[in-house]
């Protein structure tokens, strides 16, 4: 079809009443996240159109398609020997960058006659790219054409128009270390002759102080001779093919941990961990910074946003607070992507005067489907700086 016609149909869609109904964005809002996943994986949309003989009735009559295809919404005779039968559908389609698209009509088929008889069908195609502004692959396309809800290959879809230049967007917000900020001095003083022994007991003693045992059992994690403590700092997204992603763990391992499981009801319900590391070999002011950017990735791919409070998802975004003693406390949630989303609360306590950081975390998620009331899951901050207030009052200030 000449280019000027499909401009002519395209401008003439625009002003059809049949722009009330839904669009590829809205229709595939994720009600699990309020619909801000797609929104924030949406990099552009532009319009393609296709030659296929699926359902042209290639070769037939007018009339014969017609009562196949139902009466065209319109018909044109550019020609005495052609015909064009119009088939308007109720999606709307889009074209442009980002949420800047705009509406530019109804999904359209066109089905071309020549004496009388059906010769070719075109179908115009949206072009959606998805993918992460933030990660260096190429988006995944997928091309949908009339009458379609799921995206289909884009197997000879030509882009109508020139395709709109990819601008990365600015993130709208950023959980990392600020530019130019100064790391903070680390003090100097060892933990002396702590070991892991000592570190499990003080942590049993001040977890069941704080939580009773009435809903809760510690029993030590099983662990192989030399393993260390992983102190898991979310994840990256990296590129494993052309439009495809993985989700790769990033850990800093602290020789000084102890891993000790929650039981509840006879059940295993989660492991809490607390780790002493090392702040200038272990978990380094680069090694902070590095899983606070890691953070705000994973944080904009899910579409959270730290200023918006997620009542279906529990997550906190990096924050501090000053302890009793000249402690600091900075907590947040360490975001994971697998089968589904899950959050591994952390704290990070660190005294001025110590070498050392205090660091908490808990997968508890099946302990507080079992245990909504306990302490751990209605103010898991509130547990860790206080356990994490008296690991450091015993083992970092050596008293």
């Amino acid at each position: 079809m000449p280019g000027r016609t499909l401009a002519t149909l395209v401008a003439i869609s625009v002003l059809a009443p049949i722009l009330a109904y839904g669009d590829w964005v809205s229709d595939r809002m994720t009600p699990d996240a309020g619909g801000r996943t797609i929104r924030w994986r949406v990099q552009r949309v532009y319009l393609g159109r296709r030659h296929t003989n699926m359902n042209s009735c290639d070769g037939y009559r007018s009339d014969e398609c017609i009562r196949w295809q139902g009466e065209p919404s319109e018909r044109r005779h550019p020609s005495p020997r052609e015909e064009h039968l119009i088939y308007y559908g109720k999606k709307i389609l889009y074209r442009g960058t980002g949420e800047s698209n705009t509406a530019v009509g109804p999904e359209w088929r066109d089905y071309l006659l020549r004496d009388g008889k059906v010769v070719d069908l075109v179908e115009i195609v949206q072009i959606v790219e998805l993918g992460y502004p933030w990660v260096s692959s190429a988006p995944e396309r997928s091309c949908e054409a009339y009458g379609e809800r799921d995206p289909r290959d884009c197997l000879g879809v030509e882009p109508i128009d020139p395709v709109p230049p990819m601008k990365p967007p600015k993130p709208p917000f950023d959980l990392g270390c600020p530019p130019g900020a100064t790391e903070p001095t680390v003090g100097t003083r060892d933990v002396g002759s702590t070991d892991g022994e000592r570190l499990r007991a003080l942590v049993e003693k001040e977890t069941y102080r704080l939580l009773g045992h009435e809903q809760l059992d510690l029993v030590r994690q099983p662990t192989e001779p030399g393993d260390d403590g992983d102190v898991f700092l979310g994840q990256d997204v990296e590129p494993s093919a052309p439009g495809m992603y993985r989700h790769v763990e990033r850990t800093v391992t602290c020789k000084l941990a102890t891993h000790l499981q929650l039981h509840s009801q006879a059940n295993f319900a989660g492991v809490i961990s607390v780790s002493l590391c090392d702040r200038t070999s272990e978990l380094t002011w680069k090694v902070v910074c590095e899983a606070r950017t890691r953070l705000t990735r994973t944080a904009l791919e899910l579409g959270f946003d730290p200023h918006e409070r997620v009542t279906d998802f529990p997550w906190a975004p990096p924050h501090e607070q000053r302890l009793q003693g000249g402690l600091a406390l900075e907590y947040f949630s360490a975001l994971a992507i697998g089968h589904g989303v899950f959050t591994v609360p952390t704290a990070i306590v660190t005294d001025p005067d110590s070498r050392y950081a205090v660091v908490i975390q808990v997968e508890s998620h099946h302990f507080c489907d079992l245990n909504k009331n306990s302490l751990l899951c209605t103010d898991t901050e509130h547990v860790f700086a206080e356990l994490g207030r008296q690991v450091a009052k015993r083992l970092l200030e050596g008293s």
